[in-house]
C-alpha cells in the first residue's frame, strides 16, 4: 500500500520519492538489537532520506551532515495518532574529545521545543498499561523498549511485562509547560513529565534496566536514584537489573548476545522481597512533611499576592489557583499523598508542610508576585470574568468584543460556595432582564442594569442596591436572581454578620455580598457597608498571636433587601440605589421551580447583554464627562458609557439616577427626627445661634415625646454631630447649615437658612469634541460646573457612536474589524472612604477646590 500524507508511517510496497519502508540492511541492523522483522513492522519504524528527515523533525542539515535515518513514532496506548517522531540518524555528528578520541553526538533528534515523552511500544493496550499486576521494565532508548516488548511476548500467549523507555536517563523530568516569571516574562516550567501519569504505579513491581555501565557511571547512578525515589513516591516497588558489561552494554545487546532465555532468567532471579524491604525502609526514612512538600513542589508553582501564598496547579490543559493555607489545597495534597503512600498524613505533618510552602513562596529567589482576583479582574485595559467551570475558563472583554479564553493571563481564586456562570449568548435585550424581576418602573430597571454592569468590574466604587417592599413583593427572589446573573453562589442570600471582621472575611471570599430580610441596620454596620462600597480595610489581631495583625481590604458590590428601606443613614443612602418592588397578587404568584427554569433560560442572554454593554463602556468611557459631577461619579460615568443610546435612551440613566437619589434624600430626612425638625425650623426663616440654643429650639419643635426618646441628641455636642451628618441631604432639599466662629471669644455658631434646592439635572456628554476653553469651576452650593476639552481632535460623531460589537465563544469565529480607538487601562482607582471621596472624577483634570468638597 502506497504511503499517503494521511498515513506517514505506512509501509510502502515500493520506495517512495522521499521515504520508504525498511530496507534489508535496516532489518539486519535491527536484528543485531534482537528486533525481528515482525516487531519492527509493529513498531512502525520506517526509513527517511536526507530530504524528508529535516522536514520530519523541523531541523536543517548542519554543515552538510545528513539527517537520513530511521523514524520512530510515539503513540499513546490504544491510539493510532502519532504524538511525536524521533529520528535515529545513520551518520551522527562526531565530537573531538580532549584525549584525542571522538564520540557521536546528536544521534537522536526530535522536533525543537518539545518536552520529553515516554515511549510505549504500539502493541501495548491501555488495559495492560493500567494493570498493576503486570510488572514493568523501565529502560533507556526506544530500540531497547522494542526489543523488550518482543521478549515480553516470546513463546508466550500472555504478556510477561510492560516495557517502556525514556529518551535519556534523566528525561523523566524536564520542561512540562510555560509559566510567568517574576517580571511577567515567559519561563519554562520544570517538573516530572506528565506521561508518567499514563501508567499505574501503585503497588506495581518496576524493574529499572539501564545500560550495564550505570554501575560505574556517576551521572547515570544519580539519575537512577532520583528515578527510584520518584517511582517509590508514586507507590511502586522498585528493583534494578544488573549484568556484566562484557555481555552487552544495553538490554538489547544483552538479548542479542546471550539470548532470551538468559535474560528471562535474570529477570526471574530479581529478589523482589529485598526490593520490598528496601522500598519500605526508604518510605519510613522519609518524613511525612517532607513528602508533602515534595508532592506540592512537584505539582504546583508557588507565588505571593500581598504576602499571601498561592499555588498554581497546571497539568498542561487546565490551570487552577488555590491559596496555600486553604482547605482546598490541603485536601489536594492529602489526596496526592494518599495515592503515593496509601496512608494518611498526620495533622502535624500537614501543618509543617503548609508552613514550609508558605515560606518558600515568600522568600524563595526569585519571588514570584501576581495579583489574585475573585470572579472579576482587569489587566492591560481588558476585563476578565471567571466562568467558574471545571476548565477554569474566563470571559475576556475589551473595546472590540468579548470571547471565552481557556487560560486567562490573570489568576482567579474560588471559594467553596462559588458556582459557574451561565454560558453567555448574544442577542439579549433589556426586556429579558425585566422578565426576571418584579420591576414595573423603567427607571428602576435602568438603575438595576447599571448596577449589574458596574458589578462586573473588579473595582468600584460600587453603589449599594437596596431592594424594599411589603411582604410578598419578591425581594429575596429578586436579590437571588441578580446575584446568580453575575456571581452565583451556593448560598446566595445571607444574614448580616455580627461583627466587622466576619463582614470582611465574607467580602474576601465573594465578589457580591447579598444580605436578606433586613429589619434595620445598626450604625457600625452602616459605616462598614459604606467603606466596603467605596473601598476600605480592617486590621485586627491575628488569632492565637499576641503582636501580629491581620489586614483585610475590599471593595465589593452589595445587595440589601427588607420590608423597609435599610439605607436610612445619610452616608449610606448617598451611596445607595433604592428600588421599591410592587406587591405580587395571589393570582400572579409562580412556583419556585418555574422561576428557576425561567432564570436558567434567560440568564445566558442577559449575561451576553451585559457583556455587550461592557464592550461599549470600555470603548466610550474616556469620552464621557458631565457639566456637574454627580455622586458616585465613577459609577455614573461607566453606566452612561455602557448604556446611553444603546441599552436605554441618551440621558436615561442620569434622569433615573438623580430621581432615585432625590427620593432617597427625602426618605432620609423624613426618617431622621433631627433633620425633620431642622427643616421645620428653616421654614420659619433664617436662624443663627449656638448649638445649645438650637437644641432648645428644636426640642420645642419636635415635642416632649420625641425630645425624650433615646434617638434624640441629649447634648449640644451630640446635636452638632447629627447636624453634620444630615447636612448633605438637607442641603439637597434647600436647607443650608453653616458652622462658624464669631466674636473675640470665637464662639462656635450655627447659621440656618433656606435656599434654592440643588439642581437635579446633570447632562452627560458622550464626547467633548464640541467643547472648548479651560476648566472653569463655579461655586454652586457644594457642587461645581465643569467644562473641559479632553480631545479637541476627536470627531463628535465618531466619539459618540456606539461601536459595533463582536461576540464569540470557542465554537464561533467572527471577522469583525477592530474599532478605531485602542483600548486604554481602566480608571477604577479607589479614592478613599471619605464621604465625598468619589466626588472627584478621574476623567477631569485635578480635584475640586477644598471649600467645595463634601464633609
Amino acid at each position: 500500500m502506497a504511503t499517503t500524507p494521511h498515513d506517514p508511517f505506512g509501509t510502502p510496497a515500493q520506495p517512495a520519492s522521499h521515504s520508504a519502508g525498511l530496507t534489508d540492511e535496516d532489518y539486519e541492523r535491527l536484528a543485531e538489537r534482537w528486533i525481528d522483522r515482525e516487531t519492527a513492522d509493529a513498531a512502525r519504524i520506517r526509513r527517511v532520506d536526507a530530504t524528508e528527515g529535516p522536514q520530519l523533525v523541523g531541523r536543517r542539515d548542519r554543515h552538510g551532515s545528513s539527517l537520513a535515518g530511521l523514524a520512530i513514532p510515539y503513540f499513546r496506548p490504544g491510539e493510532t495518532t502519532v504524538r511525536e517522531i524521533r529520528l535515529r540518524r545513520d551518520s551522527p555528528d562526531l565530537e573531538q574529545l580532549p584525549d584525542g578520541s571522538t564520540r557521536e553526538t546528536a544521534k537522536y533528534l526530535s522536533p525543537p521545543g518539545r518536552g520529553s515523552l515516554i515511549y510505549l511500544p504500539p502493541r501495548l493496550t491501555p488495559e495492560q498499561v493500567a494493570d498493576k499486576d503486570v510488572p514493568l521494565i523501565f529502560t533507556e532508548g526506544e530500540f531497547k523498549a522494542i526489543a523488550l516488548d518482543r521478549l515480553a511476548r516470546h513463546n508466550s500467549d500472555k504478556l510477561r511485562f510492560v516495557a517502556i523507555a525514556i529518551p535519556g536517563v534523566c528525561n523523566f523530568r524536564g520542561t512540562i509547560g510555560k509559566t510567568e516569571g517574576p517580571n511577567g516574562e515567559r519561563q519554562d516550567l520544570k517538573g516530572t513529565i506528565p506521561d508518567l501519569d499514563l501508567i499505574t504505579w501503585e503497588r506495581r513491581h518496576v524493574l529499572i534496566a539501564y545500560d550495564a555501565d550505570s554501575a560505574t557511571n556517576p551521572s547515570v547512578q544519580t539519575a537512577e536514584k532520583v528515578l527510584i525515589k520518584e517511582l517509590r513516591r508514586r507507590g511502586a516497588t522498585v528493583a534494578v537489573l544488573r549484568w556484566s558489561l562484557d555481555d552487552g552494554k544495553g538490554i538489547d545487546d544483552l538479548l542479542a548476545n546471550k539470548g532470551p532465555d538468559y535474560v528471562l532468567g535474570l529477570i526471574k532471579g530479581v529478589d523482589w522481597d529485598e526490593a520490598i524491604r528496601s522500598t519500605e525502609k526508604d518510605r519510613q526514612r522519609q518524613n511525612q512533611a517532607d513528602v508533602v512538600v515534595g508532592i506540592a513542589l512537584g505539582s504546583s508553582q508557588l507565588f505571593v499576592d500581598d504576602d499571601v501564598a498561592f499555588a498554581d496547579i497546571d497539568n498542561g490543559v487546565v490551570r487552577c489557583t488555590m491559596k496555600v493555607n486553604s482547605k482546598s489545597y490541603r485536601s489536594l495534597l492529602r489526596h496526592k499523598y494518599y495515592l503515593t503512600r496509601r496512608k494518611c498524613p498526620s495533622a502535624q505533618a500537614m501543618t509543617a508542610a503548609i508552613a514550609t510552602l508558605e515560606a518558600n513562596a515568600r522568600f524563595a529567589e526569585p519571588i514570584v508576585r501576581r495579583k489574585v482576583f475573585t470572579r472579576t479582574a482587569e489587566a492591560e485595559g481588558k476585563l476578565y470574568v471567571d466562568l467558574g467551570d471545571d476548565g477554569w475558563r474566563a470571559i475576556e472583554v475589551d473595546s472590540r468584543g468579548w470571547r471565552i479564553v481557556s487560560r486567562p493571563p490573570v489568576r482567579f481564586q474560588r471559594s467553596p460556595g462559588m458556582l459557574p456562570l451561565p454560558m453567555p449568548a448574544a442577542g439579549g435585550k433589556l426586556d429579558d432582564l425585566q422578565g426576571l424581576l418584579n420591576v414595573r418602573d423603567s427607571s428602576d430597571l435602568i438603575l438595576i442594569a447599571a448596577w449589574l454592569l458596574a458589578a462586573l468590574r473588579p473595582t468600584g466604587p460600587f453603589p449599594l442596591l437596596s431592594l424594599s417592599g411589603e411582604q410578598g413583593s419578591a425581594k429575596s427572589t429578586a436579590a437571588r436572581t441578580l446575584r446568580s446573573l453575575i456571581d452565583p453562589n451556593r448560598v446566595p442570600l445571607r444574614t448580616l454578620p455580627r461583627n466587622e471582621r466576619d463582614l470582611y472575611i465574607a467580602a474576601s471570599h465573594s465578589h457580591v455580598l447579598n444580605y436578606d430580610n433586613l429589619s434595620g441596620i445598626s450604625p457600625w454596620i452602616s459605616d462598614a457597608l459604606c467603606r466596603l462600597a467605596t473601598g476600605g480595610g480592617l486590621t485586627t489581631r491575628t488569632l492565637y498571636e499576641n503582636d501580629e495583625e491581620t489586614m483585610f481590604e475590599a471593595m465589593k458590590p452589595i445587595i440589601l433587601n427588607g420590608i423597609e428601606d435599610s439605607a436610612t443613614r445619610p452616608d449610606l443612602a448617598d451611596r445607595s440605589i433604592v428600588v421599591m418592588l410592587e406587591p405580587i397578587l395571589e393570582a400572579d404568584r409562580k412556583p419556585e421551580n418555574y422561576l428557576q427554569a425561567r432564570l436558567e433560560a434567560a440568564a445566558p442572554k442577559v449575561l451576553g447583554l451585559l457583556l455587550d454593554g461592557l464592550v461599549r463602556g470600555l470603548h466610550r468611557l474616556d469620552s464621557v464627562q458631565f457639566e456637574r459631577l454627580p455622586r458616585m461619579a465613577d459609577f455614573a460615568s461607566f453606566a452612561v458609557a455602557c448604556g446611553d443610546g444603546s441599552l436605554w435612551s441618551d440621558g436615561g440613566f442620569m434622569a433615573a439616577y438623580e430621581g432615585n437619589r432625590s427620593k432617597a434624600v427625602a426618605e432620609v430626612v423624613e426618617s431622621d427626627m433631627v433633620a425633620e425638625a431642622v427643616r421645620q425650623l428653616a421654614q420659619q426663616g433664617p436662624w443663627k445661634g449656638t448649638a445649645s440654643e438650637m437644641l432648645e429650639r428644636l426640642c420645642k419643635i419636635a415635642g416632649d415625646k420625641t425630645a425624650n426618646s433615646k434617638k434624640w441628641p441629649a447634648t449640644p455636642r451630640a446635636l452638632s454631630g447629627r447636624l453634620r451628618r444630615v447636612a448633605p441631604p438637607l442641603r439637597h432639599l434647600g436647607v443650608n447649615i453653616e458652622f462658624f466662629k464669631e466674636g473675640h471669644t470665637r464662639t462656635r455658631m450655627i447659621r440656618l437658612a433656606a435656599r434654592p434646592p440643588e439642581t437635579e439635572s446633570i447632562s452627560p456628554s458622550a464626547s467633548s469634541a464640541n467643547r472648548s476653553g479651560n476648566c472653569e469651576p463655579k461655586a454652586y452650593g457644594r457642587t461645581q460646573r465643569l467644562t473641559q476639552n479632553h480631545d479637541e481632535e476627536a470627531s463628535p460623531s465618531a466619539a459618540s457612536a456606539v461601536p459595533p460589537l463582536r461576540t464569540q465563544n470557542d465554537s464561533t469565529q467572527t471577522g469583525a474589524q477592530p474599532l478605531p480607538s485602542a483600548s486604554r487601562p481602566l480608571k477604577t482607582s479607589p479614592l478613599g472612604d471619605a464621604d465625598g471621596a468619589d466626588a472627584y472624577s478621574p476623567y477631569k483634570s485635578g480635584p475640586p477646590p477644598d471649600d467645595e468638597m463634601e464633609i
